[in-house]
């Protein structure tokens, strides 16, 4: 961790104190000292965390993280998820954090971004169906049905092949991005946690 920092000419104690402080939050001092071990002495995920270190002790005031957990087990990623959220928090610095693990991703940042063929969408106004259902656990409802406007409401009614199927009535904030009278087939993708049980009587027909 040390050699980058040698190569700027820092002092012996400047560079000494930063690897320090690296491997104790890194972990790399406890229970053993892994700081004089040679790098095929250690373990792929002793070794992820030295990489990791590396980046940390330049202080940097951006980080680019690419997948930095994919080699720790279970346990050790929890604990290191946390320890690069408090990581950002004591630094300060911006960190762009890529992951396929979309739990990780979820728990950590502050802002979450999906890429896809060169595209970015975002968690709360997917641009299309894919991002809406990639990111999420549990994912996206998805219900076909027909979107009408008209009497100053848009309704949609789900596409049923035993009959007529649930009607729902959409917010007011819908009314003005539709014409007065529209009818158009979608699809309506409902986020579980903006579903609520209903004890009220439902009204015939819905």
């Amino acid at each position: 961790m040390a050699f980058g920092l040698t190569l700027r000419g820092l002092p012996s104690s400047e560079i000494r104190s930063r690897v320090e402080e690296a491997a104790t939050v890194l972990g790399l001092t406890s229970p053993d000292n892994l700081l004089p071990r040679k790098p095929k002495a250690l373990s792929g995920g002793q070794r992820q965390r030295v990489a990791l270190g590396r980046a940390m002790v330049r202080k940097p005031k951006v980080f680019l993280f690419d997948e930095p957990l994919s080699n720790l087990d279970a346990k050790m990623r929890v604990e290191m998820r946390d320890e690069i959220v408090q990581l950002h928090r004591r630094v300060g610095a911006t960190m762009i954090y890529v992951t396929h693990d979309q739990v990780e991703a979820m728990t950590m940042a502050d802002r979450i971004v999906v890429m896809s063929q060169g595209c970015v969408d975002l968690y709360e106004k997917p641009a299309n169906r894919f991002v809406a259902g990639f990111i999420g656990s549990p994912p996206m409802n998805f219900i076909r049905g027909s979107l009408t406007s008209g009497s100053g409401r848009v309704e949609f009614r789900e596409t049923c092949a035993a009959g007529h199927g649930a009607l729902l009535v959409l917010p007011e904030s819908v009314n003005g991005k539709l014409p007065p009278s529209h009818q158009a087939e979608v699809i309506l993708g409902l986020r579980p946690e903006h579903l609520h049980p209903f004890r009220g009587q439902t009204p015939a027909g819905h």
